[in-house]
């Protein structure tokens, strides 16, 4: 999963594939580990052998000896990147609107949190994903251009 060899990876000490900054984190939680607390599962980032970050769920075990002593720990450490980023974008399309909104029935503005009053389009557009096109539906054509209505016949 890293890019190493198995004889690279045997001699390698875990602060080796630990991001910058995070090294003292890796060392407490191998220390924990050690001195016999149970921790559960966690997302950490590790780095590979071409550099790259991943991001990775970490489950430690401690392996003892004949006597019970403490001999090394093991962590299985499963590639969860491609999952978190499906995830951060999954995150960034929900953004939607919520809740009621307070609409002017006659102009159908909305009214924002601080008491401002916003067209329809620009407030959705604001707060959503949304794009908008424009047209004007049958009944407002007839209404507001009875000169270019299809429908009527030609008088």
């Amino acid at each position: 999963m890293y890019g190493y060899a198995e004889k690279e990876a045997l001699g390698m000490k875990i602060v080796e594939v630990v991001p910058k900054g995070q090294e003292a984190d890796a060392l407490d939680f191998i220390n924990q580990v050690v001195s016999g607390i149970v921790l559960p599962s966690f997302e950490a980032q590790r780095i590979s052998k071409d550099g790259k970050v991943l991001d990775v769920l970490v489950t430690a075990t401690c392996l003892k000896d004949d006597r019970g002593r403490i001999d090394s720990v093991a962590t299985t450490e499963r590639d969860i990147t491609l999952l978190k980023n499906e995830l951060r974008e999954k995150a960034n399309e929900v953004r939607k609107l919520r809740g009621f909104l307070p609409i002017c029935s006659y102009c159908k503005k909305i009214r924002d949190d601080e008491g401002y009053w916003h067209q329809i389009e620009t407030y959705i557009r604001d707060h959503s994903e949304a794009e908008f096109s424009h047209g004007i539906c049958p009944k407002c054509m007839k209404e507001l251009y009875p000169e270019f209505d299809e429908d009527d016949e030609i008088k």
